[in-house]
């Protein structure tokens, strides 16, 4: 009983301290950001830069650049080891209930590694272009609002309507196809975490009465897992 509560209060102090850690140092990378973009942007002259460069685009870096990092950033890194070291756990019991398992277990990584550098650059495309298509809305959005009254006076409400909308399912359009080729990614590591699972039960039937049933219903238990750890570990 000790044991068990010596481990799980290790666990709550080192998660603790991941969160704090993970979190000043978001803050910190924030601020540098915001202040470096800030003072470019203040230093930057009228004809070559304000003059060349749309408005949304400069409320894009200001908007969702620094939302990814006040926001997402230490989420999307504590996530990322936690699930890693998760599904590290996983593969470490596998292994020791059934040392066979690791030819399955190596099978998997070099597949699900080739598969996400198969899969990265896509993903970095798609959300590429999805930056690239919302910057002209922001930029047409700001534009509209400010000739709001002009756009009123020669009645083309319906033109610019129109328009808008056309910008907007084009920003659509690229995150939908994002998360088509994330969803894609994912298809794959799901066949790789049952193919490891495959092997796993059938060792457990072939080794059932070789093998302490406790390990062999442990390796199960993990990985199970390994499916949903795999997954969000790589994205």
């Amino acid at each position: 009983m000790i044991l068990i509560f010596s481990f799980a209060f290790g666990a709550m102090l080192f998660i603790i301290i991941r969160v704090i850690i993970l979190l000043f140092m978001s803050l910190r990378t924030a601020k540098i950001a915001h202040d470096s973009i800030l003072k470019k942007v203040f230093q930057g002259p009228i004809n070559l830069f304000f003059d060349v460069t749309p408005v949304g685009k400069i409320l894009n870096r200001f908007s969702k650049d620094m939302m990814v990092l006040d926001n997402r950033l230490c989420f999307n890194i504590g996530s990322f080891f936690s699930r890693f070291y998760q599904a590290l756990a996983a593969l470490f019991v596998a292994a020791l209930a059934v040392r066979w398992i690791l030819i399955a277990i190596g099978l998997f990584l070099i597949f699900g590694m080739c598969l996400f550098r198969y899969v990265l650059k896509a993903y970095k495309e798609t959300n590429r272009v999805e930056s690239v298509t919302k910057s002209p809305t922001l930029s047409f959005l700001q534009e509209t609002q400010s000739g709001s009254s002009v756009i009123r006076a020669f009645q083309r409400e319906a033109e610019f309507i129109e328009h808008n909308n056309f910008l907007v399912n084009r920003n659509t359009l690229a995150n939908q196809v994002s998360m088509g080729v994330w969803t894609w990614y994912s298809i794959r590591m799901d066949c790789l975490s049952s193919f490891v699972l495959m092997v796993a039960c059938g060792f457990c039937v072939y080794l059932r009465s070789k093998t302490d049933p406790v390990l062999l219903t442990l390796m199960l238990q993990y990985i199970v897992t390994l499916q949903m750890y795999s997954t969000y570990t790589l994205f």
